[in-house]
Parts: C-alpha cells; structure tokens; sequence
C-alpha cells in the first residue's frame, strides 16, 4: 500500500486545490492511502512544512511543493 500525504492549513490559497487533485489522482485506485494532514496546532509540522504548503509526501517522501496537479500526482504514483 502506497501511502500520500498532504500536509495543508487554514488560510493557504493553494491547498484546497492540492486536496482536489490528490483526491483526483487516487481515485479508483486501492493501492494508495491518500492522508490529507491539517498542520495548524502541530508546532513539529508547522516548523518542517508551513513556509511550503501544501506539501506532498508520497511513502514518507516529499514529491511535490506549492501547486500540484492530479497529472503530475497520478504520474509520481504511477513511477
């Protein structure tokens, strides 16, 4: 099982594009775990990713920063 991530806050302007092109790039796919991770209150996430969100981890791996689509997601799912 694959596992993606996607660290994300409140007030980030890109991130709930990023949370629908994750959610597009495993759908119909049962091999990947997709973790939307709200990081406002976790000061050890918000250290590591609130300078870059959203921030995408795939299997505990940072993949993707900034805007993300579900093409460039599905390809890096698919490598």
């Amino acid at each position: 099982m694959r596992r993606l991530e996607l660290m994300v806050a409140a007030g980030c302007t890109l991130c709930p594009a990023a949370v629908e092109a994750a959610r597009d790039a495993v759908r119909g796919r049962a091999d990947v775990d997709l973790q939307v991770i709200d990081i406002d209150g976790d000061l050890e996430l918000e250290l590591r990713h609130r300078a870059a969100i959203p921030v995408v981890l795939l299997d505990g791996v940072e993949v993707a920063r900034y805007a993300v689509t579900a093409g460039e997601l599905a390809a890096l799912l698919d490598a």
